[in-house]
Formats: structure tokens, C-alpha cells, sequence
């Protein structure tokens, strides 16, 4: 009997270009992309230590100051009392267990410091800030790290060219490098600028992971997963809005008339095969997923109740305080006025590439038009709201605006004054955007809170107290030693500033004769 021959098994073909561009297109784009990242940068990391630091700034940098002591002096930093629910009460024998066992890996000096769920975010930025301000101690190095994120988040749009088309990565990269918003919390040292970055890494490595096929891509979507986990408790919206985004996707086309489209179920089923011929790659991805997870909640394998109740913890702290504003409310249109007086270009073209989205019937940009619609209405709902939340929705916006804009160029390039005029236009809007608002918010007026991405802001004139405080310190008192008393119910920043003062208090509220050489107050008008 003749051997039967096998059949050749044909792997799924990788998603295909939005557009196709010829190379001389293709060789201008990458340019200009180039120049977007160079721009980002610049802006950026530009007169970083001007705007003094705002109140999460202070409280920020107060925290990691205490963190870098414990490796100091050996000390461990107080911690509150157990919030642990009911619930989970069982887990701590387990945990406090676990942290007797891995004590003995570490100096006494970092066992100290332990996750906080009552007084922080997630960890991600405790754990990586302390590496340049354990170098420096400036407002450079606090800030340097979400300098750099914040530039390469226009870096992470490069691998979607493919899915997307380079016109749409290269519009998106502008849009975000001059973003008034996106620049000036990119410039500010709190967590929020990383949640849109490992959001962006997350689906940047699913798509290249569909298209290529490559095992690497599956991990690093894992990992940026968990990163986001370990920056802040609102991961749980970036998640729920990814869910809302994918069921709808599934949905639209499913619904008869979406013939000439990949049925979603036949989509589904190649993700599985795939899933299925790497079935140990995908249990590596969970152990990566898991593995950065406890080693920020676990303060590095030194409180392991951090992986477990702490976890919980901040969920549960934190939603309670998105549904109860504590100080913090806006009415429901909030992010709308935003998005009207600081973003307009990226709002008015990413609402038209939300229309060809479903115009063109393009699976991956309707589950961005989904993912951006679904994040804007949430945060809208959420009583608590701030103006660095925006950033969380701009992104996605940003690319719909960029899909736009590859949909007009295709239209216009049979033209070359057409295509001329296109890119002239567009050039116009970007200086005139950057240089009337970006550019006036963050160098000129960045502690002018009339403007609504300033908010909590430190005012200037704290940089001339500080000298005035500094001169009179060190040439008609004792220096370092001088006895310094803030009588002010608000005091943040000033923990930083006064950070190389050894007897500083503050007091939260007038007293009668304070009795002092300085003493640092505020009326109120």
C-alpha cells in the first residue's frame, strides 16, 4: 500500500495593510514619523524642572523619599493598620508566613518599605522612580521617567502601520506629540501617563502577534497586562472598556450583511488553533503575567500580603472613591469640555474616523472606535473625575483621527496639489495648535488654573519663597538646623522642598504665636 500524503497545513494569512503605499510614500512617512519622535522628546524633556511640583507631585516624591530612607538608614516606613475585609482574613497567616521566609533575602533597610493600598496607587511608580532619584535628587530625575514614557508611547504606534496604514501612524504621532494634555502629563510626576502606554503595548503586541505569528509578541501583550495592574486601580475601566470593545466588534459582524468580512467566529477559531499549536507558550505568558504582578505587589518578594489582600485592597479603596468624588466631582460633560477647548483637532477627526470606521468596515478600528467611545462614556459617568484621566480616552481618539486622515489622503492622491494642499492644511492646524494652546499651557501659563489640565497645581511664586526661605536660612539663622513651622492647612508640596531641613513641622492649621525663625502660612481671599 502507497503512503497517503499529507496535507500541507496553511497557516492563516497575516492581517494586510489598511492601504498600500509606494515606496518613495513610504520612504517620506518613516521621515516624518522620525520627526515625530525627535519632536516628542524635545517637548518632553524641554525646561522639565520649570513648573514647580504640584500637590500629587509632593505627595509622590514625600513617599519615595521615605522609600529610598528605608535603604538609607535601615528604618521601614510606618504602615497603617490592617484594612483586611472579612473575607480574606484567611490569607494572612499565608502572607505573614511567606514574608518570615523571604525576609532573610533582603537588607533590613528594604523589608521597611511595603505597598500601601490606603495611601497609594499601584506600585509601578514607587519601584521605578526610585532608580534616578536614588542617583539624583532632583525635580529632573522625579520627572525623567515619565518624560521617557511619555515619548515612547509615540515610539509603540510604529508596529501598527501595518494594520492600520502609515498615514494613520504618523497623524496619531503629531496628534499626540503636541496633544496639550497628552504633553503636559507627560511632563507631571504621577502615575497616570503610564496606563495609556502599556495599554498601547498591550494592543500593539496582539497585533503584531496575529500578523506574525511570533510567541514573543503573546508574552509581551502578557506582560503590559500586568504592568497595568501595578499602575492604578482604574485598570479595571481599561479593562471593562477592552471587553465592551470586543464583544460589540464581535457583534457588528455577525450581523447579516458582513459576508465580505472574516466571520468572527472563524477569527475566534484561528486565534484557537494558534493558541492550541503553543499551548506552553500561553502558560508562559501567564507565568510572566503573574511573576510581575507579585513582584510589585510583594515589594519585591518582602510583603506578600501585597499580592493578596493589599491587591484587593485598592480595588475595593479606590472604587469607593470614584463613586464618592471626595472633593474631586464634575458634572458628566466634564471630559467634553475638554476635549472641545484642549483637543478639538484630535476630537473633531477621530468623531470622522469613527464614520469611516464602519464606513470601510474595518474590524481593528471599529474595536478602537468601541474602545475610545466605551472609556470616554465611563470615566463621563464616574463622579471622581480629573483632567489626567483624559488621556485614557485621547488615545484611542488620536489613532481614529490618524485612520481619518489615511482615508483623505487615499482619496486625494491621484492629486498632487490636492495631496500638497492635504499636508499643508494639516501642517497649519498642528503649528497653530501647538504653538496657541500647547505650547501657552505647558511653558508659559502652566500654573494658570483658569485652563482645565491645570488643576492642583503649585503657583511660580512657590521657586521665590523657597530662595527668600533658603537666603534668610542660611545667612542669618542656623542653616540646615533652622526651626521652620507651616501653619497652613495646605502644605503639599513643601515636604519636598524643605526636604534637607531637619526641624520642620507641619501644623495643618493657624496657631497662636508660632514661635520660630521662619514660619510659612497662607490667607485666604
Amino acid at each position: 500500500m502507497g503512503k497517503k500524503k499529507r496535507k500541507q497545513k496553511i497557516a492563516p494569512s497575516p492581517a494586510q495593510p489598511a492601504f498600500i503605499l509606494g515606496p518613495t510614500a513610504k520612504k517620506t512617512l518613516t521621515i516624518l514619523f522620525l520627526v515625530a519622535i525627535a519632536l516628542s522628546f524635545s517637548l518632553r524633556f524641554y525646561a522639565l524642572e520649570r513648573k514647580p511640583l504640584h500637590h500629587d507631585e509632593g505627595v509622590n516624591s514625600w513617599f519615595l523619599l521615605n522609600f529610598k530612607g528605608c535603604f538609607q538608614t535601615g528604618k521601614g516606613a510606618d504602615q497603617p493598620g490592617d484594612i483586611t475585609p472579612s473575607w480574606l482574613k484567611w490569607t494572612i497567616p499565608i502572607t505573614r508566613s511567606l514574608d518570615r521566609f523571604t525576609a532573610w533575602q533582603w537588607n533590613r533597610g528594604f523589608n521597611g518599605w511595603k505597598y500601601d493600598p490606603s495611601n497609594y496607587h499601584g506600585p509601578f511608580l514607587f519601584l521605578n522612580h526610585l532608580i534616578p532619584l536614588a542617583i539624583h535628587e532632583s525635580i529632573f530625575t522625579l520627572r525623567c521617567n515619565i518624560a521617557l514614557f511619555g515619548s515612547l508611547l509615540i515610539l509603540l504606534l510604529w508596529p501598527l502601520r501595518r494594520i492600520m496604514g502609515r498615514v494613520t501612524v504618523v497623524t496619531a504621532a503629531f496628534l499626540l506629540t503636541i496633544s496639550p494634555t497628552n504633553l503636559y502629563f507627560s511632563r507631571t510626576n504621577i502615575h497616570e501617563i503610564y496606563l495609556p502606554f502599556f495599554t498601547l503595548a498591550a494592543v500593539a503586541a496582539m497585533v503584531r502577534f496575529w500578523e506574525s505569528r511570533k510567541i514573543v509578541y503573546l508574552v509581551l501583550a502578557g506582560a503590559s497586562c500586568a504592568f497595568i495592574i501595578t499602575i492604578k486601580e482604574t485598570y479595571i475601566i481599561t479593562g471593562a472598556a477592552f471587553f465592551i470593545a470586543i464583544i460589540f466588534t464581535y457583534l457588528w459582524f455577525s450581523l447579516p450583511g458582513k459576508k465580505d468580512e472574516l466571520p468572527p467566529r472563524e477569527l475566534a477559531r484561528r486565534l484557537a488553533v494558534e493558541l492550541n499549536k503553543n499551548w506552553g507558550y500561553l502558560w508562559l505568558t501567564l507565568a510572566v503575567f503573574i511573576f510581575i504582578i507579585v513582584v510589585y505587589y510583594s515589594s519585591v518578594f518582602t510583603n506578600w500580603k501585597g499580592t493578596t489582600t493589599d491587591l484587593i485592597n485598592t480595588l475595593l479603596k479606590w472604587t469607593k472613591t470614584g463613586q464618592e468624588g471626595e472633593g474631586h466631582t464634575k458634572p458628566f460633560w466634564y471630559f467634553g469640555r475638554l476635549l472641545k477647548d484642549f483637543e478639538l483637532p484630535i476630537l473633531i477627526l477621530g468623531i470622522l474616523g469613527i464614520i469611516y470606521a464602519f464606513h470601510r468596515r474595518h474590524a481593528f478600528m471599529i474595536f478602537t472606535a468601541a474602545w475610545a467611545v466605551s472609556l470616554f462614556f465611563i470615566y463621563s459617568l464616574v463622579p471622581y473625575k480629573t483632567p489626567w484621566l483624559a488621556l485614557n480616552f485621547i488615545l484611542p481618539l488620536a489613532l481614529l483621527a490618524g485612520f481619518f486622515m489615511e482615508n483623505l489622503y487615499h482619496s486625494v492622491r491621484g492629486s498632487p496639489i490636492l495631496v500638497a494642499l492635504t499636508g499643508g492644511i494639516g501642517a497649519v492646524v498642528l503649528l497653530a495648535w501647538g504653538s496657541g494652546i500647547s505650547w501657552r499651557v505647558n511653558y508659559i501659563e502652566y500654573d494658570d488654573d483658569s485652563h482645565q489640565i491645570v488643576y492642583s497645581q503649585t503657583r511660580r511664586d512657590l521657586n521665590d519663597m523657597m530662595e527668600r526661605v533658603e537666603e534668610y536660612a542660611h545667612r542669618k539663622a542656623q542653616g540646615y538646623d533652622t526651626e521652620i513651622k507651616i501653619v497652613s492647612d495646605e502644605y503639599w508640596p513643601l515636604q519636598w522642598y524643605l526636604r534637607k531641613y531637619n526641624h520642620v513641622g507641619y501644623w495643618g492649621k493657624v496657631i497662636p504665636d508660632p514661635d520660630a525663625p521662619i514660619v510659612l502660612g497662607r490667607t485666604k481671599t
